[in-house]
């Protein structure tokens, strides 16, 4: 069974074998790096329950939040309080844009959906 304590077991495991953690936006040199991705779909505890266990091992991942999520709102006092305990735990976040249900006829459709969920977030 997957639990926290797995979790926690395979990151001390990568940086027992000098694996480094790194950020998306400006790492070059992919050798010996781990770029730690959490797609957020379901639970902003779960989440942050995530954040903390990187932080203790002093490492950064990236939370990949959704604005239209069936499970939490991310725009609700809420959500935003967990969305900033997650960063003070000195992990990133980034927007997971989910296509809706009638996808885009066109690239330009789909380049503006995804720039107006950016502006949003």
């Amino acid at each position: 069974m997957y639990s926290k304590e797995n979790y926690r077991s395979l990151l001390e495991q990568a940086l027992q074998r000098g694996y480094r953690f790194a950020r998306f936006v400006d790492e070059h040199d992919v050798s010996q790096r781990i770029f730690l991705r959490h797609d957020v779909d379901y639970s902003l505890d779960l989440a942050l329950e995530l954040a903390g266990v990187n932080a203790s091992l002093n490492i950064s991942g990236t939370f990949f939040l959704l604005l239209r999520s069936q499970a939490y709102n991310l725009l609700s006092h809420w959500g935003l309080s967990r969305v900033r305990d997650i960063q003070a735990l000195g992990q990133r976040i980034g927007l997971h844009c989910a296509l809706p249900p009638h996808i885009p006829d066109s690239d330009d459709e789909l380049r503006t959906l995804v720039l107006s969920e950016f502006d949003l977030l």
